[in-house]
């Protein structure tokens, strides 16, 4: 790198009704991409604590995580669904870009998600 990125606009300002996606933040970590598209919305964050640390902070949000992979190669991952209108989908799966780091993606969609079955 070298150049120092704008810093990026203000957020538009939600929707009556739409509930923001603030509460779906997680404490200290650091929010590496953050868009809107067709209505839908996207924050990826990235966290120096565990998935499984990661994972206790959301399931108080959002109860059991729908999906837990234990046995992936590259770490832990844990999917969480909340149904509703828009419905929400909390993914927590280790940072590619920053190894010993953890990836967290929070997805909301006018769309309803599949129910993902283990």
């Amino acid at each position: 790198g070298g150049a120092i990125a704008p810093p990026p606009p203000p957020p538009a300002p939600a929707a009556p009704g739409v509930a923001s996606l603030d509460k779906y933040k997680y404490p200290k970590a650091d929010v590496k991409q953050s868009a809107t598209f067709l209505g839908n919305e996207i924050i990826k964050m990235s966290t120096s604590d565990s998935p499984s640390t990661v994972k206790d902070f959301y399931q108080k949000l959002a109860g059991q995580p729908s999906f837990t992979n234990k046995d992936a190669v590259d770490g832990e991952t844990f999917v969480f669904q909340i149904p509703g209108s828009p419905s929400i989908m909390i993914t927590i799966s280790p940072d590619e870009d920053a190894p010993g780091k953890t990836q967290i993606a929070v997805f909301r969609t006018r769309f309803q998600i599949p129910k993902i079955s283990q």
